[in-house]
């Protein structure tokens, strides 16, 4: 009888291990805003896509990197061009709310330019955005 009660004490606690309340859904809570940086060759087709076989990325959360791309951003000007995106190097920018939500998708490239949702903008005051993208030094990033 002791044999049947310690075998039926050992199911339920395998039972109970590793048992918490997930949220709804089994999805993890987002830690908090976001950006993503990948450096690549981009096309547009509905949303940019790859249009080489290499990308260089890496996400950002600390809230004064954070801060810092935020005001970079926004001291830019943005003047749209007649023309599509039809492909070309550069940053993407990804931002992400605390819920995950997206709030900003811009592709930054050289020589003043950017693409938003597959159209063309001259940009003014990109080149310390850039500078503070190069800086990151995404292309020597180490990942194990």
């Amino acid at each position: 009888m002791k044999r049947w009660i310690s075998w039926l004490m050992v199911f339920a606690l395998c039972l109970l291990a590793g048992c918490s309340k997930q949220p709804e859904g089994g999805q993890q809570k987002p830690v908090g805003p976001t950006a993503q940086i990948s450096y690549a060759a981009y096309q547009y087709d509905g949303g940019y896509a790859l249009s080489e076989g290499w990308i260089y990325e890496m996400t950002l959360s600390d809230e004064g990197q954070l801060k810092k791309l935020n005001e970079l951003l926004n001291s830019m000007t943005f003047d749209i061009l007649d023309e599509n995106f039809d492909g070309g190097r550069g940053y993407r920018l990804l931002l992400r709310d605390a819920q995950g939500a997206v709030t900003r998708d811009v592709l930054i490239m050289e020589k003043n330019q950017a693409s938003i949702n597959g159209l063309m903008y001259r940009t003014g005051g990109a080149q310390p955005l850039i500078d503070w993208l190069k800086a990151l030094k995404i292309d020597e990033q180490d990942v194990e």
